[in-house]
């Protein structure tokens, strides 16, 4: 393939926004797009109600590009809007390119990108900087074969990690047809106390750790980022250290129900199913593992999916302390006086089952999303040898 190199400048025009002054801030007008309104979706706009330079104007399809504080690059897809500084707009005015093509390409420079950043604390790299790297590129018949390629292979990706998310939700929309909103308790199950059920209630240990998390065979301890998503993340972890022994009493088994006894208000009280774990991680002294009786009536996983049920798991916070300024906490006293609903344990083992075939089919969309990746990541190497 015959590849042409070009410095960005050479290929196209970058428009900075606007600095739009708060005092310029409306409730309605035309939106201004700030940079957390292209990284993160559920961010508000603020507006401007005035009159701008047409170069400042963002239409549908135009290649936005954020320079300060988050490197990304972005198609615009949410209506006229006006653009705020540290964002540059691409025009593309210059040499025959691609739009599609150019946005994967930048994609692909972002790693580069990164060694021009400037700023202790708001990172950015400059215009002039930005616009001296150098690309290369094919002919546009080239550019756009290849752009087609990585776009069907995006949609077939991001179709199957849709596939992933509605098997995560199917589990707990099992529940809430099985057995109701446990805080309405509709069906009418008998109620009981956590005390009524439980063994023992363990507490972790936090010992001072490696900044590396724990690699196979070697002892760690959990991260509270292992429990706060309610899925349980083995990758969240930390290596002991060497000196350090360890606790063998608090490894991490699979059939584990565990709890954040401590985190942020919003995450306290998240809790997992550990369906299966790396070996040697221990317990951390902020999550919870709660061990049930024997014939206690109940199963961990039914337990598990009652918790994360939204008014549920308000309900686990409603019981959390601290003082200002502190992360609040659930102490075991109060964690034993939640009230659980108690269907027939023969339900609730069907109900477990289930929960178990869900995993495994979510394992297999796991695995195949791992092999689009590397399948994708090859992809790119050949198409920008990377």
């Amino acid at each position: 393939m015959n590849m042409q190199k070009f410095k960005l400048k050479d290929v196209a025009t970058f428009i900075n926004g606007k600095a739009f002054k708060s005092t310029e801030w409306s409730d309605n007008g035309i939106p201004i797009i700030r940079i957390q309104n292209l990284t993160k979706q559920e961010s508000k706009f603020n507006y401007f109600k005035g009159s701008c330079e047409e170069r400042y104007l963002v239409k549908n399809g135009d290649i936005l590009i954020s320079w300060s504080g988050t490197l990304g690059v972005f198609e615009w897809s949410k209506g006229d809007a006006w653009l705020n500084q540290h964002i540059f707009k691409v025009v593309f005015n210059k040499e025959n390119l691609d739009k599609d093509y150019f946005k994967i390409l930048i994609d692909t420079k972002m790693q580069e990108m990164l060694s021009y950043v400037h700023g202790s604390t708001m990172k950015h790299i400059t215009k002039s900087d930005f616009e001296e790297i150098v690309i290369e590129l094919p002919n546009i018949i080239e550019q756009r074969n290849m752009a087609q390629v990585s776009k069907k292979a995006n949609l077939i990706l991001n179709k199957r990690r849709q596939v992933f998310t509605k098997i995560d939700q199917l589990t707990q929309s099992l529940f809430l047809d099985m057995f109701g909103d446990p805080m309405i308790n509709p069906k009418g199950w008998p109620v009981v106390k956590l005390e009524d059920v439980v063994s023992e209630i363990e507490s972790g240990w936090s010992p001072v750790c490696q900044k590396e998390k724990a690699k196979a065979g070697e002892w760690g301890v959990l991260k509270l980022s292992s429990v706060s998503s309610g899925f349980y993340r083995d990758s969240e972890s930390k290596a002991l250290l060497p000196e350090v022994a360890a606790v063998e009493k608090i490894e991490v088994k699979a059939g584990d129900l565990l709890l954040a006894r401590k985190n942020v208000m919003e995450l306290v009280g998240m809790s997992v199913f550990v369906f299966e774990t790396q070996e040697k991680l221990m317990l951390p002294d902020l999550i919870f593992r709660i061990n049930l009786k024997n014939n206690s009536g109940f199963t961990k996983e039914f337990l598990w999916q009652m918790f994360k049920t939204a008014a549920y798991l308000q309900y686990i916070q409603s019981f959390a302390g601290g003082t200002s300024g502190s992360m609040p906490n659930i102490s075991k006293t109060n964690l034993m006086k939640l009230k659980l609903v108690s269907p027939p344990f023969e339900i609730q083992k069907k109900f477990s089952d289930c929960v178990h075939a869900i995993y495994e089919q979510k394992k297999l969309q796991k695995d195949s999303i791992a092999k689009l990746e590397f399948l994708q990541q090859s992809l790119m190497n050949k198409f920008f040898g990377k």
